[in-house]
């Protein structure tokens, strides 16, 4: 009776928690029951979890708090510093959970479900000007989709979507599952479009440029750049509200004064590339504050002291200084510099790089010894692909990013982190 109840708490905890991300303070009441369930399953969770992922990841937290410690006396910030440890609580949980085949299926059907209530939704809102909830985006240009507020539709779907798709393809056992892949990617990029999202966009087209050459057919490759070439050029020239995004864009940028209605590029004389843009100051202003503070950082949240001390950022050579000053610096690499140092940005790589070392390993040894992908009937290969996928575009150093211990965002990340170094025991 008592493993009967026990499962089926598993299950719903399992099915529910991807729809905590529609709501902040849903996704911190899961955090509570993660831990509370680490604290009653603890002997079992550290016997299984990888050893070395586990202790890299101590060593991170662990430097964060010194560095948020040496450099705050807020007793709240340093407390929420040492909460930080809940990602990886999260993270050896939810793998220890999900090497249970029944479990992940849940968990499929799950993301399945978010995944596609997210996008149907959003599109509705996009064509009726309210989604199925009744939520209006107040911004003309971009949706939210169920998240009410939050312009966030179009990420929330892409960090789940390659997960998905891999599943979706081992679960299903249908002969057209390959005509739906292709439905799903096609109507995934649309949906991207259409949420405002650029560089959640720009990631989306990269993924399905990953998954094709996991999966797909060569001749998809050669066809899909192609078209999206072809789409991209024209969605500029015919779209009024791709145009805008595009145009903010290049602006946020300042590369250009971009006109669309005579098509052409305008350099400005009195501005400069990159550095006279928002994305420019916000890395200005970074480098500036891990000058300051080079081996442990400003420690959690620092880069927001630029809104104690306006002088920090007053003498940046910029002329866009004063939108220098954010929440984070919209860079996972920057963030890492300004507030967790040198010695966080390293501990941090270690792991991402273990991380990959793993993948690499985990190919050599099962993915590149088949021909034909699908007849391997191999879980783990599909569900470390779709992994991967989603981590290599966390990762991606060369796009704007939300913060990297946000609730919303860095759970992500540490749900990748967790389900591919629990690879050996899935």
């Amino acid at each position: 009776m008592i493993r009967s109840y026990s499962g089926t708490l598993k299950s719903l905890l399992i099915f529910f928690f991807p729809f905590a991300f529609l709501k902040q303070a849903a996704l911190s009441f899961f955090y509570i029951i993660f831990v509370f369930y680490f604290v009653i399953k603890f002997k079992d969770i550290i016997r299984f979890i990888d050893k070395k992922f586990l202790f890299s990841c101590l060593f991170f937290f662990l430097s964060s708090v010194i560095g948020t410690v040496i450099k705050n006396n807020d007793v709240n910030i340093i407390f929420l510093s040492i909460l930080d440890i809940k990602f990886l609580i999260l993270s050896i949980v939810l793998a220890y959970l999900l090497q249970e085949r029944k479990l992940l299926k849940i968990f499929f059907f799950s993301i399945a479900t978010c995944v596609v209530f997210v996008m149907l939704d959003s599109v509705i809102q996009y064509f009726y000007g309210a989604d199925l909830l009744g939520y209006k985006s107040k911004v003309d240009w971009r949706l939210t989709g169920p998240f009410k507020d939050e312009l966030i539709p179009g990420s929330y779907v892409q960090k789940f979507f390659f997960i998905f798709l891999c599943l979706f393809l081992f679960f299903n056992n249908s002969k057209y599952k390959l005509f739906f892949c292709y439905l799903l990617i096609a109507f995934f990029i649309y949906f991207l479009y259409l949420t405002g999202e650029r560089t959640v966009f720009f990631l989306g087209l990269l993924g399905v440029l990953f998954f094709s050459i996991f999966y797909l057919k060569k001749y998809f490759i050669l066809i899909s750049i192609p078209l999206i070439i072809i789409a991209f050029f024209i969605l500029v020239n015919f779209n009024n509200k791709f145009i805008f995004k595009f145009e903010e864009t290049l602006n946020q940028l300042q590369i250009k004064d971009y006109n669309y209605k005579n098509n052409f590029f305008k350099i400005e004389d009195d501005k400069r590339f990159f550095i006279d843009g928002t994305y420019g100051a916000k890395f200005q202003l970074s480098i500036k504050m891990f000058k300051q503070d080079i081996f442990f950082g400003k420690g959690i949240r620092g880069y927001r002291k630029c809104f104690d001390d306006p002088k920090i950022y007053s003498d940046l050579d910029s002329k866009n200084k004063t939108s220098a000053c954010n929440t984070h610096p919209h860079n996972t690499y920057l963030q890492l510099l300004v507030e967790h140092g040198l010695i966080g940005l390293f501990l941090f790589l270690i792991i991402i790089f273990t991380t990959l070392f793993k993948i690499i390993k985990f190919f050599s040894m099962e993915i590149f010894f088949f021909k034909n992908h699908f007849n391997t009937h191999k879980l783990e290969i599909f569900l470390i692909v779709g992994c991967f996928i989603q981590l290599s575009l966390f990762i991606f150093p060369l796009v704007p990013t939300g913060g990297l211990l946000s609730n919303w965002n860095g759970t992500f990340l540490w749900i990748y982190l967790g389900l591919i170094n629990s690879l050996k025991k899935i």
